[in-house]
């Protein structure tokens, strides 16, 4: 048998004081706002403007990977190999930088100006830069220069390729 539980049971002191309610926890993930709905939709736009325009930038360079790799393949069957190559590596990319107009003339001291111009941070009317003449005009038995002279002309043509200013299309 229970005893009957009547209103004096348990401690006096806590009759008559109910039970807190609390509220609901707040949110860490405060979008109710209109202002962080703001910010949140213009940081989303900011990274798909910035994202379009990587891809874009990716997909306009691929001519320079595509070279640079054709220089690394011939590279692994020789100096005269990728030296007999640069004039062709350097006028495809000019070519596919630029118009054809612009380019498809271009020889001698002219290509050599053209070169300098899109790249201001190379020369190429020094005699390092003058070798492309002869690379170009000569036969690899008539050419004559050190292996220093001709790694120095790869590099250049190489970071022509990497680096010359293409036109705004």
């Amino acid at each position: 048998m229970r005893p009957e539980l009547t209103d004096t049971f348990g401690n006096y002191a806590l009759h008559g004081i109910d039970e807190i309610i609390l509220p609901p926890p707040v949110s860490w993930w405060p979008l109710s706002a209109p202002g962080w709905q703001f910010l949140a939709a213009l940081l989303l736009c900011a990274a798909a403007f910035y994202t379009v325009r990587a891809i874009r930038r990716y997909r306009r360079n691929r001519y320079r990977r595509e070279i640079l790799q054709a220089i690394e393949t011939r590279r692994q069957q020789g100096q005269q190999a990728v030296l007999h190559y640069l004039p062709e590596a350097l006028k495809l990319a000019a070519l596919a930088a630029f118009s054809r107009h612009a380019v498809a003339q271009l020889s001698g001291e002219a290509w050599l100006d053209f070169l300098e111009q899109h790249c201001a941070a190379l020369t190429f009317n020094d005699a390092i830069g003058r070798l492309l003449c002869v690379i170009d005009y000569q036969p690899p038995a008539a050419w004559q220069f050190s292996d220093a002279e001709a790694e120095a002309l790869i590099a250049r043509c190489c970071r022509w390729i990497r680096e010359h200013e293409a036109a705004d299309v």
